[in-house]
């Protein structure tokens, strides 16, 4: 008989134990690290991607803002131009034109 056999044989009590342990230590590992290590990095993905698409949305917002303030800029440069270049009715319109072309 070989070391390792005879050492077995007379450790049954020590050596099973360890073996079972060891065996179900790799079956954990096997059977649960791994996979929730896959599922980390790929949330680790998902959160990169919602990172970006939370910029993008956040320059469209900027972008928006922009876009409102020029319109605002431009309804009131053209309220001031109705209101105060253009005359206000028909008789200051003929007012004006008769003053220009005499």
């Amino acid at each position: 008989m070989s070391v390792w056999g005879r050492v077995i044989d007379e450790r049954k009590r020590v050596v099973v134990p360890l073996v079972v342990f060891f065996v179900a230590n790799i079956a954990v590992l096997a059977l649960g690290v791994l996979p929730l290590q896959r599922s980390v990095a790929g949330q680790r993905e998902k959160q990169l991607a919602v990172q970006q698409q939370l910029v993008a949305a956040i320059a469209t917002v900027r972008q928006a803002g922009s876009v409102r303030d020029r319109t605002e800029d431009a309804e009131a440069g053209l309220r001031t131009f109705y209101a105060d270049v253009l005359p206000q009715g028909h008789d200051d319109a003929v007012q004006v034109s008769n003053f220009w072309m005499t």
